[in-house]
């Protein structure tokens, strides 16, 4: 039998060192050193981006706290923390949320207490924002008045401000001498018979015992015949008193406010009354948000450490920022409404 003719394409005929590959095989490697390239690619852009989400998440706690500020017209501010131990590093926006407010009209339902029982006295009359309350001499009670201390969402410790609006007739302002408001015997803002504000606050240096007290004082008169929105402001640093969103006085006072649970909150208490008009009222204590935790092996340094906003949400000082990992680093400014340059 005459053996079967091949051709010199057929691969047993061909020494191995000349063999070719498959379409499979090359669609096999090829596939392989795709996935392999891939995942070294992924991880480069990985590494790159782990700064570029860094900064991203910085920022936006940081535009957090200052549109809190600007909005609220309240102090904000924007804690760094370096981890410690290998611990990656954190970020979180402090600013100042609302506890309770007051309109102190007839319809209580609008009032927002955070779970507060209030007893309300005294003559409801037109005010600045639908009703206001003025104290009836024969009733001899407080306008307001609420047990705050033991009351977990009541807490003021960490740093809070009150805000309520006032109005003193020109035949009221010799008898104008008078508590606007007091919580406990830690907090106090009283009005003088010339119509001189002034406030105390109590703090302490831990625990439940008695620390320091700080004083406001200011030499402003309050006005007459007008509305004017009162403020009293402690941001952990200091206490502020603002009339109109004027600063009238100010001091350092480093303590945390000294809350005990037989604390009650009074307006124009009935052992002080104050002769003028009440309307709305709010206090609100600072809250933080949800901490923020930037990628592992970002070193971030800020300066300073808590980045402050006033109650405009402009910078209270310059800042800026000092990030790194082990291929990249950037210096960064911070600047208006919480931008990154």
């Amino acid at each position: 039998m005459t053996p079967p003719i091949r051709s010199g394409r057929d691969r047993d005929d061909v020494p191995a060192p000349q063999r070719g590959f498959t379409l499979i095989e090359l669609l096999v490697v090829m596939g392989v050193l795709g996935i392999l390239m891939g995942m070294g690619m992924g991880f480069l852009r990985r590494r790159g981006r782990d700064l570029d989400v860094a900064v991203t998440m910085v920022r936006d706690q940081l535009r957090l706290a200052a549109d809190s500020a600007a909005t609220r017209h309240l102090p904000a501010s924007v804690a760094i923390v370096q981890g410690e131990d290998g611990a990656p590093a954190t970020v979180r926006a402090r600013v100042l949320a609302p506890i309770a407010f007051f309109h102190l009209d007839e319809d209580e339902r609008r009032d927002e207490r955070a779970g507060l029982e209030t007893e309300l006295s005294g003559e409801t009359v037109p005010g600045r924002f639908g009703e206001a309350r003025r104290n009836d001499p024969a009733q001899k009670r407080s306008l307001l008045r609420a047990v705050v201390g033991d009351r977990p969402a009541f807490d003021l410790r960490d740093g809070f401000a009150t805000r309520l609006d006032l109005r003193f007739d020109a035949d009221q302002s010799e008898a104008g001498e008078g508590v606007v408001l007091r919580i406990g015997s830690t907090l106090e803002l009283r009005v003088d018979e010339a119509l001189v504000p002034s406030a105390k606050f109590v703090g302490t240096e831990g625990g439940d015992q008695q620390g320091r007290s700080f004083t406001l004082t200011t030499k402003r008169s309050l006005p007459t015949e007008r509305w004017v929105t009162l403020e009293l402001v402690h941001d952990g640093r200091s206490f502020a008193m603002l009339a109109d969103g004027v600063e009238l006085a100010r001091t350092a006072a480093p303590q945390r406010l000294w809350q005990r649970p037989e604390d009650v909150l009074e307006l124009s208490p009935a052992d002080r009354p104050l002769a003028a008009l009440v309307d709305e009222f709010a206090i609100f204590a600072y809250d933080v948000s949800e901490q923020q935790t930037l990628p592992s092996g970002i070193t971030i340094r800020a300066e300073p450490a808590e980045i402050a906003f006033d109650r405009n949400g402009d910078l209270e000082a310059p800042a800026s920022l000092h990030l790194s990992d082990q291929d990249d680093e950037r210096a960064l400014r911070v600047g208006a409404k919480g931008s990154v340059e």
